[in-house]
């Protein structure tokens, strides 16, 4: 009786190890992806921005009212 007792309580055990393991994995690559997304959109925003700069920029300015 008592080893029955202890293999069930180990079975268990392993169980739920296991389902800690997928639970940790799961929300490891969660985190990864949206690290990855972030980093992607702060790379768009710094491009854009270096886009708006040029458009501000003195030398095209003066270029624009020239042509009108």
């Amino acid at each position: 009786m008592r080893l029955a007792a202890v293999v069930i309580a180990l079975t268990v055990l392993l169980l739920i190890t296991v389902h800690i393991r997928q639970a940790t994995h799961r929300v490891f690559y969660r985190v990864r992806g949206a690290y990855t997304s972030q980093t992607r959109l702060v790379q768009e925003i710094s491009r854009k921005q270096l886009q708006l700069e040029s458009y501000l920029s003195p030398q095209v300015l003066k270029q624009n009212i020239r042509e009108q």
